[in-house]
């Protein structure tokens, strides 16, 4: 036990020194843990209230975009009726005829 006490009273300095640094270090971690947590807070309260805002526009855009679709199918009711000979009709009447190859002309017209 007296040599542990020697050694500390000898080198006292080198104790100081680290025992500070790790006071110093201590501190700075509390201060850091602190700030960041009153950030965090900060940033949830703005988030939260950004995206309040957020939805608020979305929701008076999409209730613009249900009146404006309203008038346009207005609109088209008014200016074009739709034929139902058109809907039912094929887009292609015939189908046109397959260019055949020379050989394949000749098979035929040996036939």
């Amino acid at each position: 036990m007296g040599k542990i006490i020697e050694f500390i009273g000898n080198n006292y300095v080198w104790f100081l020194t680290i025992a500070l640094l790790l006071l110093f270090a201590l501190i700075g971690y509390i201060y850091d843990s602190k700030k960041n947590k009153a950030n965090n807070i900060k940033k949830e309260e703005e988030d939260t209230s950004s995206s309040i805002e957020e939805v608020e526009e979305l929701e008076s855009d999409l209730s613009n975009m249900e009146v404006s679709s309203e008038n346009i199918d207005e609109e088209n009711t008014n200016d074009q009726p739709i034929l139902e000979d058109n809907i039912n009709s094929p887009l292609i009447e015939e189908m046109p005829e397959m260019p055949i190859r020379k050989e394949e002309k000749q098979e035929i017209e040996k036939e």
